[in-house]
C-alpha cells in the first residue's frame, strides 16, 4: 500500500484570452508542420520523377550519315530507372506498374514512334489473374489465387506508317512486369526484364533516328503479365491477325554474364528466323546458342503465344539468366553493359535485314 499524505490543491483559473492564444499556437504550429512536409514531400517526388524521365549524361553515339549507333550506358541508363524504387517491382495492377507503363510510353513517343493501343494511346488493356508470392527452390514464382481479375496494359508503339503493315509487321518485344513487392522489400527486376526492355528502348531510339522508313511496319511491344503466365502476349497474339505478322523476336534476361554469349530459344523446329539471327550475331563476333523449346515447359517467354499460331518466333536471352532470378538479387549492378550494346546492335542488324 502506498500512503499519499493529505495535500492542498490549489487550481488558479486561465483567463480566456491565455487559452485562445495557447490554442492559435498550437494550431500555428501543425500548420508550418503540414507545410514543411507537403513542400518537401512534393519536391521529393518531383525530383525523382524528374530523375526518372533524365536521359543519361553521356555522348550521343553516331555512326555513318549521323544516324545514332546503339550505346549499352543508355540501355543501362534505363535498366537503372526500371529497377529502382520508384517503379516497386513493376508487378501488374500496382501503381509500380502503371509507372511503368507510363514511362515506357513516354520513351516510345520520344522515339517517334505512334501510338497502337487503344483509343489514339499506347495502352492495350489486359485483365489478367491476381497472385500471390511463394518461394520455390530459393526463387519466388507467382502463383494464382481466386478467380478474380485485375487490370494492366500492353504498351504498343509502331515505327513506319500504315501502308508498310500490308507487307507484314515486324514485332520487336519485351515483357515489363515483375514480382513487384513483398514485407518492405521490392524486387528489382534488373535483368528480368529491365535489361529487356533497355535494349527494346535503346532499339527504338536507334531506329527512330533513321531518316529512312522501314518497308515493313515495325511494333515495339512491353507486355504485361508475363511472370503469371504470358497473358500480355498470348492476349495481343489472340486479337491481331498471324498472317500480319512477319517475325517476332523477344527481348528477356540478357542483361548477365558475358557480353558477347547468348541464347536463343524457339518453339519451331523450322524457323527461319533462327538462323539469321544466329548467322548475324556470328558476323558481330557474337556466340548464340539456338534451343527449340518443347511446348510444355516450365520455362519459356512471350515468343511462344506468335510460334504456337505458326509466326516465326525467338526470345533472346543470357545463358546463366537463371542465376539471381526472381530473387531480391537481381539488382542493376549485376548487369553488363556491354552486353546490352551487343543484344541492341544484334536487334538493329536483324531488324533492318527483315524491315528495311
Amino acid at each position: 500500500m502506498i500512503h499519499i499524505p493529505n495535500t492542498t490543491f490549489s487550481i488558479l483559473p486561465m483567463d480566456y484570452t491565455t487559452i485562445r492564444r495557447r490554442e492559435k499556437g498550437r494550431i500555428l504550429k501543425r500548420s508550418v508542420y503540414l507545410f514543411l512536409l507537403l513542400f518537401f514531400g512534393t519536391v521529393f517526388f518531383c525530383g525523382l520523377s524528374f530523375y526518372n524521365r533524365s536521359f543519361p549524361a553521356v555522348q550521343r553515339p553516331e555512326g555513318h550519315g549521323g544516324v545514332s549507333e546503339p550505346s549499352g550506358e543508355f540501355a543501362l541508363f534505363h535498366v537503372r530507372k526500371l529497377a529502382s524504387f520508384y517503379f516497386q517491382g513493376r508487378a501488374p495492377g500496382t501503381k509500380g506498374g502503371y509507372r511503368a507503363a507510363r514511362y515506357l510510353a513516354e520513351w516510345f513517343q520520344k522515339s517517334g514512334l505512334k501510338p497502337g493501343g487503344e483509343g489514339g494511346t499506347y495502352y492495350q488493356t489486359v485483365l489478367g489473374p491476381c497472385f500471390k508470392l511463394a518461394i520455390q527452390e530459393n526463387r519466388w514464382k507467382p502463383q494464382i489465387s481466386g478467380e478474380k481479375k485485375i487490370v494492366s496494359e500492353n504498351v504498343l508503339g509502331f515505327l513506319g506508317d500504315e501502308a508498310g503493315a500490308g507487307r507484314g509487321v515486324v514485332i520487336l518485344s519485351a515483357h515489363y512486369d515483375h514480382l513487384g513487392a513483398l514485407n518492405g522489400n521490392f524486387f528489382p527486376g534488373a535483368n528480368d526484364n529491365a535489361s529487356g526492355l533497355g535494349v527494346l528502348l535503346e532499339v527504338a531510339r536507334v531506329l527512330g533516328s533513321r531518316p529512312d522508313p522501314p518497308r515493313h511496319r515495325i511494333l515495339f511491344a512491353a507486355w504485361t503479365f508475363e511472370e503469371e503466365g504470358l497473358y500480355g502476349s498470348t492476349f495481343f497474339a489472340s486479337t491481331y491477325p498471324a498472317d500480319k505478322v512477319k517475325a517476332v523476336i523477344n527481348l528477356d534476361s540478357l542483361g548477365t554474364g558475358e557480353a558477347r554469349e547468348f541464347l536463343l530459344w524457339t518453339h519451331q523446329q523450322k524457323n527461319p528466323l533462327a538462323p539469321l539471327v544466329t548467322g548475324t550475331g556470328e558476323k558481330l563476333g557474337l556466340r548464340l546458342s539456338s534451343r527449340v523449346l518443347p511446348s510444355q515447359t516450365p520455362h519459356t517467354s512471350d515468343h511462344q503465344p506468335f510460334a504456337e499460331r505458326g509466326v516465326p518466333a525467338v526470345t533472346i536471352l543470357s545463358p546463366n539468366w537463371l542465376e539471381k532470378n526472381h530473387t531480391l538479387q537481381d539488382v542493376e549492378g549485376e548487369i553488363n553493359a556491354g552486353k546490352l550494346e551487343n543484344a541492341a546492335r544484334l536487334v538493329v542488324r536483324v531488324v533492318e535485314k527483315l524491315a528495311y
